[in-house]
């Protein structure tokens, strides 16, 4: 069937012409030299035709006079025999001569002419033409031959008459007429001329005067050979009568020598459209040929097409699907040659980059997953994909070791998709055999290492286990076991990219301990430097990392993202930062600050935040540090913003700040009561403080929430 989607292609459509351009061209080519060739030869055969009948039909004029001119030489024989009486006055003229009939068949009557008389011997011959004095000379001198005249008849028609004298030696005797028969005179050229294919037969004499014709197209045949005046004794020529076009053919029939008369003509005509009859049938066929040809080509070519083109889209589809990381559909290309072959070889690359892009999709999901979730249980669950989109196991257990407890572990393993977890235990013998191993290996018998077959939930017997240590920088992280039926093996290839992943989950892993360990060593620097600054004074002792605490917990009741939460935890550590620059004696007054010493302690802020500024990872606490003295009426320290132009954490941590300060002792005055510090707040609500943090306060404390300065108070908020 024919398939046109199919040559939408410009591969197709090139083929598709190349088919019909080899099939189609030739063909065309051949079909036009064949037909010109065979017109050539119709032709060549049709010129070679008409110029023999033309040569046998002038032969056939030559042998008719030839035997014309034996029936007059009889008659002249027969009058100088003396058998008819000649010039007897008063006798009544020759006595006619009786059964001549089997004696002449060309000629129907025969007079003698003698001293300007005609003397009838048979038939009624009529006058007799005129005989030119070159002409009685010829009869005188040349017995041998005979004078043949045309006469002309008044309707127009010609007759003919051959001449003899009855006697050479005797001149006066006379001349021995005979009038000839005109059909028998043509008979025979009209035989030889008989040609299915002829179109005209006529014969002229040197003035191109029609002696006889027969055909149709005469007329146009004698025109045209009167435009010719031909010099030669034979030849060709075209013309056309009556808007049908002609070959023809001449020759000459010699008389001069022998009839003394001048020479006639033969002409010959064959009709062209009779010669090239058999190309009418063959213009008529051909064209149905070469489109049944074509027909057939075209169909061959579809097939031909096809058979190369769809083993083409399916590659041509399967690399699309590669491209879009759809590896779940094989190309199925039915076909025994190359095509197939390629088929199998893109299905196996095909197969290998899915492995190989899975291997790498499991790595990528794996360092993704130590990169932003900095914690075990999501690169666990990375791993755990990982290795069943690269390796065939029925079961994968993960073993990861804790450096701060040595030989405890933690255990993950998976169960018909589900994964569970627990804790355990390491002999240090399974330490020792797989830290000493040198890469993954196969643990055919799981019962060689109990402990360790117990946490992997290996069966003994019943599985063969592809055991790989995660290893990174010379230290053990965990061990991953991919277990499957007993017997069967793991393949060289399994091993490898098994061995790939586990490699990149022990960087992971390794990775999410570093980024721990750096955490840890941030929060503690910045505990320590928190520490340091409350240190300074005896009376802000604790004051920073208590006004963190409370700040993060009020940050949760106002449901904060989790990095607003981490900014307000170090933010509020580091609040204080810029007491460092004030004088002890300032922070531990105790009494009223003079004016200059309120102006220098109303600096701090601005110090803390200079401090902060030349470190990218401190900027974003920068406007908690400056701005946690701010008041939304404008009259807060340094830069005396009002409202929205104070950042939102340094609104909530200026109330946990305030609150801390407040409860806590100082060395001008005690610590004041909850239920005192709450009412100046509320007090304070739309003037100094933010009134969503204010009442995120109030139910903290309402939940029982206890600052870590002061004791429980009974009632404390309510008044009792």
């Amino acid at each position: 069937m024919f398939r046109s989607e199919i040559f939408r292609t410009r591969v197709a459509r090139r083929i598709f012409g190349l088919f019909l351009v080899g099939a189609v061209v030739p063909v065309v080519i051949l079909g036009a030299a064949a037909f010109r060739a065979v017109s050539q030869q119709l032709r060549d055969q049709s010129e070679e035709r008409v110029m023999a009948v033309a040569g046998n039909s002038a032969d056939a004029v030559l042998e008719r006079l030839a035997q014309v001119d034996r029936e007059v030489r009889q008659m002249a024989v027969v009058v100088r025999a003396g058998a008819v009486a000649l010039g007897d006055e008063g006798a009544g003229g020759p006595a006619p001569i009786a059964d001549v009939g089997p004696l002449l068949r060309n000629l129907d009557a025969v007079a003698v002419e003698v001293d300007g008389r005609t003397e009838p011997l048979f038939g009624s011959i009529g006058p007799l033409p005129e005989v030119s004095p070159e002409e009685m000379v010829h009869l005188e001198e040349h017995f041998v031959g005979a004078l043949l005249k045309v006469r002309t008849q008044p309707d127009g028609t010609r007759d003919f008459l051959m001449a003899r004298a009855v006697d050479e030696d005797d001149p006066a005797r006379g001349v021995v007429w005979g009038h000839i028969v005109s059909d028998s005179l043509w008979a025979t050229a009209l035989q030889y001329s008989a040609l299915p294919t002829r179109a005209s037969f006529c014969v002229t004499d040197r003035e191109q005067a029609a002696l006889f014709c027969d055909g149709g197209s005469s007329q146009g045949l004698l025109t045209e050979f009167s435009a010719l005046q031909p010099d030669a004794v034979q030849g060709l020529f075209d013309g056309e009568a009556g808007g049908d076009a002609f070959l023809a053919a001449f020759r000459e029939v010699f008389l001069p020598g022998s009839y003394a008369t001048p020479e006639w003509y033969v002409l010959i005509s064959e009709a062209e459209s009779d010669v090239y009859q058999p190309m009418a049938t063959f213009a008529t066929t051909f064209p149905l040929v070469l489109i049944l040809g074509i027909l057939g080509v075209g169909l061959l070519t579809n097939y031909q097409v096809r058979q190369t083109m769809t083993p083409l889209q399916q590659l041509l589809l399967g690399t699309r699907r590669l491209a879009d990381r759809d590896f779940s559909e094989a190309v199925v290309v039915d076909s025994d040659d190359e095509f197939g072959t390629l088929a199998e070889s893109f299905n196996l690359m095909a197969s290998e980059l899915r492995i190989r892009f899975h291997q790498l999709e499991a790595g990528r999901s794996i360092d993704r997953a130590a990169l932003t979730e900095v914690e075990e249980p999501p690169v666990v669950a990375a791993l755990v994909r990982g290795f069943a989109s690269v390796v065939r196991h029925d079961r994968c257990s993960v073993i990861l070791t804790r450096p701060e407890v040595p030989g405890d572990v933690r255990v993950w393993w998976t169960d018909e998709g589900r994964v569970y977890e627990e804790e355990g235990n390491l002999t240090a013998e399974d330490q020792a055999l797989l830290t000493d191993a040198p890469g993954p290996f196969v643990l055919a018998d799981p019962a060689r290492s109990p402990a360790f077959a117990g946490l992997a939930r290996l069966d003994p017997g019943k599985t063969t286990s592809l055991v790989l240590p995660l290893v990174a920088l010379g230290q053990l992280e965990g061990i991953v076991a991919l277990a499957r039926s007993r017997g069967d093996d793991y393949s060289p290839e399994e091993i490898d990219r098994a061995r790939y992943v586990a490699d990149q989950a022990a960087v992971a892993f390794n990775t999410v301990r570093l980024i721990d360990q750096l955490q840890s060593l941030n929060w503690g620097t910045l505990v320590a430097l928190a520490r340091a600054i409350d240190a300074k004074s005896q009376w802000t002792s604790g004051h920073s990392e208590r006004v963190t605490r409370l700040a993060v917990e009020l940050g949760r009741r106002l449901d904060l993202s989790e990095a607003d939460l981490q900014t307000l935890h170090r933010g509020g550590l580091l609040h204080d930062l810029g007491k460092i620059g004030i004088e002890g004696s300032i922070l531990d007054a105790d009494g009223p600050l003079t004016p200059a010493q309120r102006v220098e302690m109303q600096q701090h802020p601005a110090i803390g935040a200079r401090i902060l500024e030349p470190v990218a990872a401190f900027r974003p606490m920068i406007p908690i540090v400056l701005q946690h003295h701010e008041r939304l009426d404008g009259g807060g320290y340094p830069q005396g913003l009002r409202a929205d132009q104070i950042d939102p954490l340094a609104k909530i941590l200026a109330v946990a700040d305030t609150f801390d300060a407040m409860v806590s002792p100082r060395p001008y005055r005690p610590a004041l009561r909850v239920i005192d510090v709450m009412a100046y707040i509320r007090a304070e609500v739309d003037a100094g403080y933010d009134a969503e943090a204010v009442a995120a306060l109030e139910a903290v404390l309402a939940d029982g929430w206890v600052h870590d300065a002061v004791e429980p108070e009974v009632g404390a908020l309510t008044g009792d």
